[in-house]
């Protein structure tokens, strides 16, 4: 039990299943998702959204300044922030993540009644993954740019033309970068999607797979960002398998082009 309590303090599970794997991985036992849960109560250990702590925060700062507030009688004022981060995400379906120096907070395990303490950076530094795969067999092309615009977009065209040996359909979401005369219609024949309608973009669940392994993460410069996001991207296409299976959506796998 203390050898589980401390992987589940440790940040190094987010999930009931990673907690199952660690499970059956580490100490030989099978649990079903149920029973995990059952066990996380009787630890009486829980997920709970961290309190986001400034990484340049000294260590007795806060107590230091809530003990002169107290002894001074100071009206308390508490500012709550919430951080959130957008995401633009790309037959061919593609789009655009950005990402960058802003942590984004989740869920941390935590004892019972306690709120655990989250790092943040509030980091204004981005960068954007262009992605584009094809459902069917899981291939794809990736390329980091600085920007979402009509310039960056034209270039990734360019470089996804290149790499492609047959004409293909090319399906994005409206954005104001994605412009059709940038296409070759000899090799791309591009569609938008309606707007307004990021369910209908597969893409949408392989960036929720790539955005949960960013969570309360810290990153001090836009390079160390990026070379996490490209490890996590590369673990995820590892299997063509998984890639098509997160992909290939029955509207898609279905209809015939």
């Amino acid at each position: 039990m203390s050898q589980l309590r401390s992987f589940l303090l440790s940040d190094q599970a987010q999930t009931l299943a990673d907690i199952q794997a660690y499970l059956a991985g580490n100490l030989g036992v099978k649990y079903s998702i149920s029973g995990v849960s059952d066990l996380c109560k009787r630890l009486k250990i829980k997920a709970k959204t961290g309190r986001p702590v400034n990484v340049r925060q000294k260590p007795g700062n806060v107590d230091d300044f809530n003990r002169i507030a107290e002894a001074k009688k100071f009206v308390k004022c508490v500012l709550v922030l919430q951080i959130t981060r957008s995401f633009f995400i790309a037959p061919t379906h593609r789009d655009e993540l950005r990402a960058g120096t802003r942590t984004e907070l989740s869920r941390k395990w935590a004892p019972m009644g306690h709120r655990p303490i989250a790092p943040v950076k509030i980091g204004y530094e981005n960068t954007y993954l262009y992605l584009t795969i094809c459902p069917f067999t899981g291939e794809g092309f990736a390329t980091f740019l600085p920007k979402l615009d009509s310039t960056s977009f034209g270039w990734f065209i360019q470089k996804v033309e290149e790499s492609i040996g047959q004409k293909s359909l090319f399906i994005a979401d409206g954005a104001k970068a994605h412009k059709e005369e940038l296409f070759n219609e000899d090799k791309l024949v591009f569609k938008k999607l309606p707007p307004a309608c990021p369910e209908l973009n597969p893409i949408e669940r392989f960036f929720k797979k790539v955005r949960r392994h960013l969570k309360s993460k810290v990153f001090e410069t836009l390079e160390l960002a990026q070379i996490r996001i490209e490890k996590i991207v590369e673990i995820i296409s590892k299997s063509i398998d998984n890639v098509i299976s997160l992909t290939c959506f029955p509207y898609i796998r279905n209809t015939s082009i």
